[in-house]
C-alpha cells in the first residue's frame, strides 16, 4: 500500500515516544537512534551526579532541548520532502503504540527523578539572606547517602506540626553528641565560641533566642535559621533535636528566583558557600 506521510501524524508521534515520528516515516535506524537518546538521558538523570549542579542542570536541558528540536526537524523534513510512501510491516497501529509503551517501560525500570533529587520553593525569610523568599532550589537525596552530615550544612527535613507534617529548610549547627548553648547571638559548641559567617539578626524578630547548656543525642541535629530573628528552629521546636531520619535532602544549588534572577545558580553547599 502507498500512502503520503502526514506532517501533523509525524510531529505527533515524535513528541509522543522519540524517534516514533522516524519510524512512521520508514527511517527504522533513525528510530532507534532517537531512542537509545531517550535512554541515555533518563540513565544520566537518574544514575549520575549531572544535576548536583546548576551548570550540569544547564547542559543537561540544553543538550535534551538541542536533540529534542532537531528530532521534530528531523520528522517535519521527512514528511514535507517524501514522495509517495509504501508501507512497511511496521507501519501498523499496534507498532506505533508498542514503541509508546516500550519508551514507559524503559522510564519506570529507572529510578526517577524525585527518587534521587527534589525541588523545594522557600516561603519564609529564616534562612535569609542565604535563602530569599521565592527562591527555588534542588535538593540532592543522593549527597545524604554518599557523605556524612556536617556543620554549617543547609538540609530539608520533615516537621510535625499539629498532625500536620511540614518541610523545613535550616543549618546544621550542631552534632550528636556535642553539646550546644546560645546567650544572646553568641552559639557556644563544648563552651567555645561557634564562628557564623551565614548568621544574621535584625530588630523587632524573636527576643527569646537564649538555649540553655544541651547535649545532642544520638542520631540527632540542632537547626538555626540563618535569620535568627525571624527563624523558629531547634530553640522552639518541642523536642529541640531533628532526628538524622527526618532529613531528607540537601540543598544544592538555586535554579530559580522570583526575588532576584542574580541569585540563579548560586551554591548553597561547600566551601564557596562560607566564605
Amino acid at each position: 500500500m502507498v500512502k503520503k506521510r502526514r506532517l501533523w501524524v509525524s510531529v505527533l508521534l515524535s513528541i509522543l515516544t522519540p524517534g516514533l515520528g522516524q519510524l512512521y516515516n520508514g527511517r527504522p535506524w533513525r528510530s532507534a537512534i532517537f531512542f537509545c537518546l531517550l535512554v541515555f538521558f533518563t540513565t544520566i538523570v537518574s544514575w549520575t551526579n549531572a544535576l548536583v549542579s546548576f551548570e550540569g542542570l544547564v547542559a543537561l536541558l540544553g543538550t535534551s532541548l538541542l536533540v529534542w528540536l532537531y528530532m521534530l526537524f528531523d520528522t517535519a523534513r521527512l514528511s514535507l520532502t517524501g514522495s509517495e510512501y509504501e508501507l512497511r510491516w511496521y507501519n501498523r497501529w499496534y507498532y506505533y503504540l508498542g514503541a509508546v509503551l516500550a519508551a514507559l517501560v524503559v522510564q519506570q525500570l529507572q529510578p526517577q527523578f524525585g527518587s534521587s533529587y527534589q525541588t523545594f520553593r522557600m516561603r519564609s525569610s529564616s534562612m535569609a539572606p542565604t535563602i530569599m523568599v521565592g527562591d527555588c532550589v534542588v535538593a540532592s537525596k543522593v549527597a545524604l547517602t554518599r557523605a556524612s552530615i556536617t556543620r554549617d550544612d543547609i538540609v530539608v527535613f520533615n516537621q510535625e506540626v499539629g498532625g500536620d507534617t511540614i518541610r523545613s529548610i535550616k543549618r546544621v549547627i550542631g552534632l550528636p553528641g556535642e553539646t550546644i548553648s546560645i546567650r544572646g547571638p553568641k552559639v557556644y559548641i563544648g563552651g567555645k565560641e561557634l564562628t557564623e559567617p551565614y548568621a544574621t539578626w535584625q530588630e523587632g524578630g524573636i527576643p527569646e533566642s537564649d538555649f540553655p547548656e544541651t547535649t545532642i543525642p544520638e542520631n540527632s541535629y540542632f537547626v538555626l535559621g540563618d535569620n535568627r530573628d525571624h527563624s523558629k528552629d531547634s530553640r522552639f521546636y518541642p523536642d529541640y533535636f531533628i532526628k538524622s531520619e527526618k532529613i531528607i535532602g540537601r540543598p544544592q544549588y538555586i535554579y530559580w528566583s522570583s526575588a532576584d534572577r542574580s541569585r540563579i545558580g548560586r551554591r548553597l553547599m561547600g566551601k564557596a558557600l562560607r566564605e
